[in-house]
């Protein structure tokens, strides 16, 4: 009797020990793959020269955001946490991408609520230089949209034409401190108080050395 009962005992154990098994094997297998770039989209202090600071939303605490670099035809997967007090969204600019996940809503994207995330996943094509950014409607808030600093840039490689080059040098152009030009909203022409080359004013940034 004894030994039936350890018997049974072991089989129960053994059975237990299979079923946790296949579950771990089972969550292992549909465990989605790390994301291939993380933006997170927040407030930030911008220094653009000394003693000119301007208050804006960035990329990764940058401007421009994060390079991303990566093989044309190559599948990627982007996260987007929102860390900002309003619902965002990301644009992937010159992309022939799924409508979900091209980041514009007329498109059917989803917006991504504060303190939500959100992963992008697509095969982006052609090669070239190309750039993403926020995709909200400012409408008359002049500091949402891209009036902040929600920009960076997207280089797809090309196998056919590597390029022949010693160095890479991506710059971005903005203006900042947007105001309706005219003392009213009825002219829809906005003026800037501020420009920059990357994150900083003409005569302020690191010089372009070359030999």
């Amino acid at each position: 009797m004894k030994a039936r009962k350890n018997r049974r005992e072991f089989l129960v154990c053994m059975a237990g020990t299979l079923a946790s098994s296949a579950f771990c094997t089972s969550s292992q297998a549909l465990a989605p793959s790390p994301p291939d770039y993380q933006l997170e989209i927040s407030p930030l202090r911008l220094e653009i020269a000394p003693r000119k600071t301007i208050a804006t939303v960035a990329y990764n605490g940058q401007v421009p955001g994060p390079l991303i670099r990566w093989p044309e035809n190559k599948p990627i997967r982007i996260q987007v946490t929102n860390r900002s007090d309003v619902p965002e969204i990301v644009h992937w600019h010159g992309l022939f991408t799924p409508s979900e996940m091209d980041g514009s809503m007329e498109q059917g994207s989803p917006m991504i609520p504060p303190g939500a995330t959100f992963v992008y996943e697509f095969t982006p094509r052609p090669a070239g230089f190309r750039w993403y950014h926020t995709h909200s409607f400012a409408g008359h808030n002049l500091k949402r949209g891209l009036y902040t600093g929600q920009f960076g840039c997207f280089y797809l490689l090309s196998k056919r034409d590597p390029g022949n080059y010693d160095q890479e040098l991506f710059l971005t152009l903005h203006d900042w401190n947007a105001y309706m030009a005219g003392g009213g909203d009825a002219s829809m022409d906005a003026a800037y108080d501020y420009a920059t080359i990357n994150d900083r004013m003409l005569g302020h940034g690191e010089p372009i050395r070359v030999a």
